[in-house]
This record gives C-alpha cells, sequence and structure tokens, in this order.
C-alpha cells in the first residue's frame, strides 16, 4: 500500500549546484521546479552550452569549488554565464 501523494518529490535540504546549458534538450524549461526541488541549491545555466556542461569552460573548477565549500552560497558563476562557443572537432 502507498499512501496518496507519497509520490510528490521532497525537497532535498542538502547543498545542490544544478547544471543546465541552454541548448541542452533534456533541461526543463521550468527553472522555478529546481528551486523548489532544491532550496539550498544554485542553479547554473551556461548561455550555448548543450548537456554535459560540467566539462565545459569554467564550470570544472566551478564544480571543484562547490565540493570543497560544500555550499552555494558565494560562489563565483560569473565565468558561467559567458556564452560558450560550440567545440570543433575533426575526425
Amino acid at each position: 500500500y502507498v499512501p496518496a501523494g507519497s509520490e510528490a518529490p521532497v525537497p532535498a535540504t542538502v547543498p545542490a549546484l544544478i547544471l543546465a546549458g541552454t541548448t541542452d534538450p533534456q533541461s526543463t524549461p521550468d527553472r522555478a521546479a529546481w528551486a523548489r526541488r532544491f532550496p539550498a541549491g544554485r542553479e547554473v545555466v551556461v548561455p550555448g552550452g548543450g548537456h554535459g556542461v560540467s566539462t565545459t569552460g569554467c564550470i570544472p573548477a566551478l564544480i571543484a569549488d562547490f565540493v570543497a565549500r560544500g555550499d552555494v552560497r558565494g560562489l563565483d558563476v560569473a565565468c558561467a554565464e559567458r556564452r560558450v562557443a560550440p567545440r570543433f572537432e575533426l575526425g
């Protein structure tokens, strides 16, 4: 037996760094949903970024800073808010 309403998401109280790219088809357009589910979190939207922005530009350093701090407060995300040039690969 599963009580009614038990399938509703429960907000996470831990810090969370949410990464999204503006060209990622997997990202939800409902940005407010993240804030409701992760009240101690911060979403960083990378302009021009696709799926997997964690390896783009300054994002690896931003992730490392978040892990070292254990908190999203005070994170400098300015570098992530600049447009990302698409990768060019041969082969």
